[in-house]
């Protein structure tokens, strides 16, 4: 053997002992850190290799954060059951180890998060006569049910035994039915200029489902009943003005977003859930800053233009007032019947003022609106919106909680309420109780014509079709129930309006005095009732209110503004603030 193959084996030796020991080092080390690290070491590894790029739904790890995208753009990421149970399977991976702290759900594509679920090719199984078809209709449902049930407990604290997990939604585009769904178990939901949300199904022949009728609920006044009967689609802004969304970031910012969750070492060292907000809320949109109206194409909502990615939500003032009022009746006759009082016939005369106006356009907006929607679909989302206030209202009262408070109420159980009332809901269009759905879905998205439906819609049938009792059998014998699995580690204090902006119920408990703060309200020496000294009563005026809350954040001001104009008045020569109802 020559010099220089000696060398070179001498040289390979060497080479392959660094390497060994290296690697042997490197186990070492993993091993110290339990043998979960060394199993989510390899999972990786081998996941990189596997992973297919043009896959329905991509996955990506780094340190403690976990990422899903949706890899259908062309189809705007809509839901299929092999993207479901392929999420299922890593959520279920992730929320039991110990190492994933940080889910985000993401769209690729740039123009969806996710658009729904894959509707056209559910509703034909729906409209089949063969069983089998039918079955696999349901199959779909119950799988994305479970998938949304399993994101919403994804969420916890740091008293959980693994510490705080928290599960981020970047809803930048499309967020559409079982898209919200997606996002609604979020604790942190970002919306931009290119979001387009809602909850269409009633234009259908559906009913809003996967947790809408509870997230919906959560909303303040009537606002939810509201979006789930007109299926009204609403900005970005708007979805962040109004609740559904907890922050507000510019498109061009999702990149470097994402970069900097991916990059999150250890969520407690880091303030747990809170600091995962505060990066969040690095991104941000300030108060000044703008993004160009040009930037997103106009959004037409039933004739109203909404070009203006900086303008928030139209429901507000004498509108808000309006919909709270109307939206409140029992049944959908009575809501068009007191919407029909706000619609002025002279609109149009000068005399007429501004604010009356838009209100009359609102309510013969809505009107217009409503009666292109299936009737039952209509009254089926009604009485499941009304079911759904009870089950939160009922729940806070056995856990002996205000459900005024911020809306705080432990979602485990009333959300698992409102998933069982649903998925039965459901049931009953696949077994077709009334034909409207896949009539719906072959005129409006197929054919693009308006369907026509049957308006004789008898209530009694309705609900003993749509709404059997909750011990009830199921309507077809193969259907399979709901698995809902109580999370191991509880649900934590960070619920669905735990980041947003300040909600009307937060305002008020405030403008009441129901809170407790480092700061101290004045003490006024008449009370709120008009006169009476009463030493202990706490008052505040309007500038005491505003100090509740982070005034140099996007909408803040605005918003507390808005409900303080709408929801209290003066007393007093303090004008200290009391609530009127």
């Amino acid at each position: 053997m020559s010099n220089s193959a000696v060398a070179v084996s001498s040289s390979s030796s060497s080479s392959k002992a660094a390497v060994a020991t290296r690697r042997l080092h490197q186990t070492a080390t993993h091993l110290s850190k339990g043998p979960e690290r060394v199993y989510q070491t390899l999972m990786k590894e081998s996941n990189a290799q596997a992973t297919d790029p043009n896959a329905s739904v991509l996955f990506t790890e780094s340190t403690c954060t976990r990422s899903y995208h949706l890899n259908r753009p062309k189809q705007l990421n809509a839901l299929n059951l092999e993207m479901v149970e392929s999420i299922t399977n890593r959520v279920d991976d992730w929320s039991s180890s110990r190492i994933s702290k940080v889910l985000v759900g993401h769209g690729k594509g740039g123009k969806a998060f996710c658009a729904g679920g894959d509707i056209k090719h559910i509703a034909k199984l729906v409209a089949s006569t063969n069983p089998t078809d039918k079955w696999q209709a349901m199959k779909f449902f119950k799988e994305e049910f479970e998938l949304d049930w399993k994101l919403a407990c994804f969420s916890v604290g740091s008293q959980a035994w693994d510490g705080s997990k928290a599960y981020v939604a970047i809803m930048d585009g499309l967020t559409m039915g079982g898209g919200a769904g997606l996002s609604y178990g979020a604790v942190i939901r970002v919306a931009t200029e290119n979001t387009q949300f809602a909850m269409p199904e009633t234009l259908i022949g559906y009913t809003p489902d996967v947790g809408a009728t509870h997230y919906l609920s959560l909303l303040d006044g009537k606002i939810g009943r509201y979006l789930a009967l007109t299926g009204e689609t609403i900005t970005g802004r708007a979805c962040y003005d109004l609740g559904l969304a907890t922050h507000y970031v510019g498109s061009h910012n999702i990149p470097s977003l994402i970069e900097r969750l991916d990059a999150v070492e250890d969520i407690d060292t880091n303030g747990g859930v809170d600091g995962l907000v505060s990066i969040v809320e690095d991104f941000e949109l300030r108060i000044h800053e703008r993004i160009p109206k040009g930037s997103v194409p106009g959004l037409d909502v039933g004739g109203w233009k909404r070009g203006d990615p900086n303008s928030g939500t139209r429901l507000v003032g004498d509108i808000r007032v309006a919909l709270d009022d109307a939206f409140a009746q029992d049944t959908v006759p009575e809501i068009i019947e007191r919407l029909q009082t706000y619609i002025k016939k002279d609109a149009d005369d000068a005399s007429v003022f501004q604010a009356e106006r838009q209100v009359s356009d609102w309510a013969k907006e809505t009107v217009e609106v409503l009666g292109e929607r299936s009737p039952v679909s209509l009254m089926v989302t009604l009485v499941g919106m009304q079911n759904a206030e009870e089950e939160i209202k009922s729940v806070a009262k056995e856990l002996a909680r205000e459900v005024d408070r911020y809306h705080k109420v432990p979602p485990n159980e009333a959300l698992r309420l409102a998933f069982e009332r649903e998925y039965k809901t459901v049931e009953s269009f696949v077994y077709e109780s009334s034909p409207d759905f896949p009539k719906g879905v072959i005129k409006k998205l197929v054919e693009k014509l308006s369907p026509e439906w049957d308006r004789e819609v008898d209530p009694a049938t309705l609900q003993s079709n749509f709404f059997p009792k909750p011990k009830a059998p199921f309507k077809n014998a193969n259907t399979s129930p709901l698995e809902l699995a109580p999370p191991t580690h509880g649900f934590d204090k960070h619920h669905f309006r735990s980041y947003g902006l300040p909600s009307e119920v937060e305002v008020r408990a405030i403008v009441k005095g129901e809170v407790e703060g480092d700061f101290q309200p004045r003490t006024s020496s008449k009370s709120r009732a008009g006169g009476s000294k009463s030493s202990g009563d706490l008052a505040l005026n309007r500038h005491m209110v505003l100090e509740w809350f982070n005034k140099d954040r996007l909408g803040v001001k605005d918003r507390v503004t808005e409900i303080l104009n709408r929801k209290t008045y003066k007393v007093g020569e303090g004008e200290w603030l009391a609530w009127s109802d």
